[in-house]
């Protein structure tokens, strides 16, 4: 008796101190936090907060984000410039800049296999996001550290996923007679009237993942001779489909949402048994002007200014479990899998495929 009285004792006084440590290190988070919020708040004075990125599209959407974020935080003084700049572009700019020694950006949008080129040129350099933000952001793990390849981790945040899934204009056709493979729009019967992306592999590229390089490259050339309408870039070909001009194509399911919110004809259906994504996310170079107002906006962003950016474009995470793009995928395609590069091999897969098919659409005309 006296043996177990002294067991629970001790077992009490365990529970005590591991209690005292989550304490402890709960104040630790949160004293981490004000130091970022302090630094952050001296930050907004000293000249343009600048943006390379592509995403948010809209520019109400990236008024209405800096908006809440200023009277969130207490920063009057603060000021963006927003460079609508394609990954492609912000990152080869962002090290160029550098290497001459210009002021480059506070921050930029990248996929992470294009950001693996600036951590390559030694311009990134990871950051405790989860230590840091986690007592104002709680759940900050999920975009900071769960979706991030281990090569990368601590040094890009994802923001958003760019899904793919076929489109359609609902005044043609109806879901029913939306084909489940993507090999089906090789058929002739939908010659001429399927649209597709002319200025990239997706979602070809993705799917590498699964078919390999094979089966992905044939796909692409019995595609392009069944005479696709061709446009240039995913959003292009959503929008061709919502005019009519096309009656299905190689959308996204966030881009056709968003169409669909302002009344276009338009609705989408995933490829089979996989949706497939493409992470995009943002990052503080090396040699950020606003390094701390870099990383405060960017964990705000992913957690608190996601309802302003999924309510304005529907752009979100598909791991977001609040978010809508999160519930619908789960009520249409309650079994699909998400399909995604997940390191540095796939990765390295993914974009071996991505030149091949760049080289075989050169080939092809937009608009054609």
């Amino acid at each position: 008796m006296l043996a177990k009285q002294a067991f629970m004792r001790i077992a009490f006084l365990g529970l005590l101190m591991i209690a005292g440590l989550g304490a402890r290190n709960a104040a630790a988070d949160a004293a981490k936090f004000q130091q970022v919020l302090s630094a952050a708040r001296k930050e907004a004075a000293q000249g343009p907060f600048i943006v390379y990125a592509s995403n948010p599209r809209e520019e109400k959407t990236r008024q209405a984000l800096f908006d809440a974020f200023k009277k969130k935080y207490g920063m009057p003084d603060f000021r963006f410039e927003w460079l609508a700049l394609h990954p492609s572009v912000a990152v080869p700019r962002t090290i160029t800049e550098t290497k001459a020694g210009k002021t480059g950006p506070t921050l930029l949008m990248a996929s992470a296999s294009t950001l693996l080129e600036l951590d390559h040129a030694g311009l990134l350099e990871p950051f405790d996001w989860v230590g840091t933000f986690s007592s104002e952001f709680p759940e900050i793990k999920e975009a900071a550290m769960d979706r991030v390849p281990a090569e990368i981790k601590g040094k890009w945040v994802v923001i958003y996923d760019a899904t793919r899934s076929f489109s359609f204009n609902t005044q043609q056709m109806k879901l029913g007679e939306v084909p489940d493979q993507i090999e089906s729009l090789a058929d002739p019967r939908w010659s001429r009237k399927f649209a597709m992306n002319a200025s990239g592999g997706s979602p070809f590229d993705l799917f590498s993942l699964v078919w390999g390089e094979e089966r992905t490259l044939n796909t692409v050339k019995k595609l392009l001779a069944n005479r696709p309408i061709l446009k240039k870039g995913t959003p292009a070909v959503n929008n061709t489909i919502a005019s009519g001009e096309a009656v299905l194509g190689f959308g996204s399911i966030h881009e056709t949402e968003r169409l669909k919110s302002k009344g276009a004809p338009v609705d989408w259906k995933a490829y089979g048994e996989y949706i497939p994504v493409l992470s995009q996310g943002y990052a503080v170079p090396r040699k950020s002007p606003h390094p701390h107002l870099g990383r405060l906006f960017i964990a705000w962003l992913a957690m608190e200014g996601m309802k302003i950016y999924e309510e304005m474009e529907f752009s979100t995470r598909v791991t977001r479990k609040a978010s809508p793009l999160y519930k619908i995928i789960k009520e249409r395609a309650p079994n699909a899998k998400i399909l995604e590069p997940k390191n540095q091999k796939e990765f390295k897969t993914f974009e071996a495929v991505a030149e091949k098919i760049d080289k075989i659409l050169a080939t092809a005309t937009i608009g054609r």
